[in-house]
């Protein structure tokens, strides 16, 4: 079933590997008309806002010099009077009097002007507008302490008061911007004082634009200057209004042609960089996509020929060094399969012996007493579960005569099967030991020698070791670094940890000497040993079991005897460590007296 769903999701992954909606080619050449669109897009902006910058200068400049030309095509003698008229009737009222400049009682004053010579000079300065296809041409004074500006003749005809005769405006009001000085002209003698002998008399004059919406239009105006033509002096202003959309017009015009001319680029970009990226970037990549569908698609990918090492990269940058990478990725994999199955063969004959060695192991422990004959006022339960498959603790019971009976309970150091052949001699030298000498002491010293004799690894064992006899009812025991053994006490109905000083492990030195412990079990009485497995059991906190929680465990288990007080135990043990990993074996050994 399993394979059948990685089969299934395999071929649906290839579906959609045949699905390209939006390849490579495309998702280029998208950015590459998106980066042109945003390059052409600024330029154009940018080109736009200098074109506009320079027609409108250009016409600032051209404005200015059609005003000083109109300055002498007009009749200068009538123009003349009107300014100085017109500004000895502005100047011969007071503030007050000229207060509003669209009163009637204000405008009346300037009645005076409009005699038969203004009307022609108006009617001139109407037909120089159309010819020049301006919006007006107006003559105006400009009152420097009062910031404002006096209209007097204007070519354009106004059905309101505004922009009469003598009507004024505040400069800041009409939106005008000021140059003090008009540098274009600076060093450029004045064409009104022909009469003039003083070459040094320049135009200082004071040039203004404005833009601003008038009659629903945007409007450009330049001012250019009227010089008296007997002083030579600054008299008055000529006005050139121009609308702004003729200006606008160019700009457009000159959008839609940049705008083609920028497509027309665009388009020639797009396809060389099409090209480009086809042959440099998207044909290499399609190559490495389709050895990866066909190396993918390999069964046998361990002894099938090389697939990468075929795709060809002419370019030498970093797809280059893709491929040649995946290619030696292909070769160290098929390596690596090799060796993976060949570690796996070891691994699998390794886990098979060590299943034998589990099972030759287990075989060496005992399950029941076997050939005694005497009197069974006693009960054996023993209990082991290795960390690994095989185990460096051992424990062992048997028969010694009718009335003694030899127990032992051990602990290896290391783990796995190092420690397993030790436990091995372990036992064997010590029940063989058992065999040929009575003496508890004796026996744990001669198999001390013997392990010391030929243990080039240093390696070790703790042993409790002890004999029992029937008819006395004592246990006369050695404990060589073992785990304190806990003895249950029937008539107190508790566990007392026996914290006799310990004697030194089996193999370190040969002469080590040990000592032996007696003890008498009265009806009831329980002997209770285990391996540091079980008092050094580790919760996911870091913190040991320890003897203290084993046992008040052992007390809360008291009602229990045999194997049903060692799951009381190991279900305590799980409780505690919540899911830890064991990592050491867990053996316990109990020998009780029964109540006759």
């Amino acid at each position: 079933m399993m394979n059948i769903d990685k089969d299934t999701e395999k071929d649906k992954r290839k579906q959609k590997k045949k699905r390209i909606i939006f390849g490579i080619g495309f998702k280029s050449s998208v950015l590459v008309l998106l980066c042109v669109a945003l390059s052409f897009g600024a330029a154009l902006l940018a080109s736009v806002a200098a074109h506009t910058f320079i027609a409108l200068s250009a016409n600032v400049y051209g404005d200015r010099m059609l005003g000083r030309t109109l300055a002498i095509t007009i009749d200068q003698d009538t123009a003349t009077r009107i300014y100085e008229e017109g500004a000895k009737i502005f100047y011969g009222m007071t503030e007050e009097e000229r207060s509003d400049p669209t009163s009637s009682a204000y405008l009346s004053r300037f009645t005076n002007l409009k005699d038969e010579d203004y009307l022609t000079l108006q009617a001139q300065l109407k037909r120089l507008a159309e010819t020049n296809n301006l919006k007006w041409i107006d003559l105006r004074l400009f009152d420097a302490e009062g910031d404002r500006f006096i209209y007097l003749v204007d070519s354009e005809s106004r059905s309101d008061q505004k922009y009469s005769t003598g009507y004024w405006q505040y400069a800041d009001e009409a939106g005008t911007t000021f140059m003090t000085e008009d540098t274009n002209l600076e060093n450029e003698e004045s064409s009104f004082n022909n009469d003039n002998e003083d070459d040094d008399v320049v135009d200082k004059t004071i040039m203004m634009t404005l833009t601003g919406s008038m009659f629903d239009q945007k409007i450009f105006c330049t001012l250019a200057p009227f010089y008296d033509l007997d002083s030579g002096e600054l008299i008055g202003y000529i006005g050139i209004g121009e609308a702004a959309t003729l200006i606008t017009s160019d700009v457009w015009a000159f959008m839609v042609f940049y705008f083609f001319l920028a497509a027309v680029f665009a388009l020639i970009v797009l396809l060389i960089s099409r090209r480009f990226f086809r042959s440099l970037i998207i044909k290499p990549i399609r190559n490495l996509t389709k050895a990866a569908r066909d190396y993918a698609d390999i069964s046998d990918k361990m002894h099938s020929d090389p697939v990468f090492a075929n795709v060809k990269i002419r370019s030498h940058d970093e797809l280059r060094v893709l491929a040649d990478s995946m290619a030696d990725m292909e070769l160290d994999l098929a390596s690596y399969m090799e060796d993976l199955t060949s570690l796996t063969a070891q691994q699998e004959r390794i886990l098979a012996e060590l299943n034998v060695a589990e099972s030759i192991q287990s075989s060496m422990l005992p399950e029941s007493l076997v050939g005694y004959e005497g009197v069974h006022d006693f009960e054996i339960t023993s209990y082991m579960k290795p960390a690994k498959e095989v185990g460096g603790d051992f424990y062992d019971y048997f028969v010694i005569d009718d009335d003694h009976i030899g127990l032992s309970i051990a602990d290896v150091s290391g783990k796995g099967v190092p420690a397993a052949l030790f436990m091995a001699i372990s036992k064997t030298l010590l029940k063989n030991a058992t065999m040929e000498d009575d003496s508890p002491a004796s026996i744990v010293e001669h198999v001390n020698r013997q392990l010391c004799e030929n243990n080039p690894e240093m390696m070790f064992v703790t042993v409790w070791f002890g004999i029992y006899t029937v008819s006395t009812h004592t246990l006369v025991y050695v404990n060589a670094g073992h785990e304190y053994p806990a003895w249950y006490h029937a008539d107190s109905g508790s566990y007392e940890l026996i914290t006799e000083e310990h004697d030194p492990v089996l193999g370190f030195q040969p002469d080590f000497s040990f000592s032996e412990h007696t003890i008498t079990l009265g009806e009831g009485d329980r002997f209770f040993l285990y391996t540091d497995g079980i008092a050094e059991a580790t919760s996911i906190n870091d913190e040991l079991y320890g003897t203290e929680r084993m046992i008040e465990s052992l007390d809360r288990a008291r009602g229990y005897a045999g194997r049903d007080l060692f799951a009381a135990v190991i279900n305590d043990i799980d409780t505690f460590v919540s899911g830890a990993e064991q990592f050491d074996d867990m053996t316990m050994l109990l020998f009780e007296r029964v109540t006759g």
